[in-house]
């Protein structure tokens, strides 16, 4: 009986002296463009070798339940924007983090070399629309004719 219970207050044991900077922290954040919500955003936490990863909600917002207390790297990325990154201290009495993200410039069309496109291009016709009526006549014609 005690070689069962000897175990357990280990165990329990080692939860009472759980250091203070191992308990789980919450951080929250919005992200946003022009004063509207991003939906979809990936955001990225990392800490030595922790990497936790979320999506934005429909208006924007952000998640982290068990971020450990300490110093974190937070990167906010989507397709047609800068990606932005900040350091954060967790806890923090800032919360929720607002990001802002800035519109991902296209590159000049003119850097860029021209590519034939799939698909149908506009041909500039040599003859006129009579013309070719005309062409098309003696063509049915000489077709229609018996040999």
């Amino acid at each position: 009986m005690i070689r069962l219970l000897l175990p357990a207050v280990f165990c329990l044991a080692g939860f009472a002296v759980q250091p203070q900077h191992l308990a789980a922290t919450r951080h929250s954040g919005v992200v946003r463009s022009a004063g509207q919500p991003i939906p979809g955003a990936l955001v990225v936490a990392l800490q030595a070798d922790r990497k936790l990863v979320t999506t934005t909600d429909d208006s924007g917002r952000y998640v982290f339940e068990n971020l450990t207390a300490g110093q974190w790297v937070v990167e906010v990325q989507m397709v047609g924007f800068r990606a932005a990154r900040q350091t954060i201290q967790v806890p923090s009495a800032r919360e929720p983090l607002e990001w802002t993200l800035e519109v991902q410039p296209r590159p000049s069309q003119a850097a860029q070399p021209r590519r034939r496109q799939a698909g149908f291009e506009r041909l500039a016709l040599n003859r006129s629309a009579e013309g070719l009526e005309s062409q098309i006549e003696s063509a049915v014609g000489a077709a229609a004719a018996p040999l």
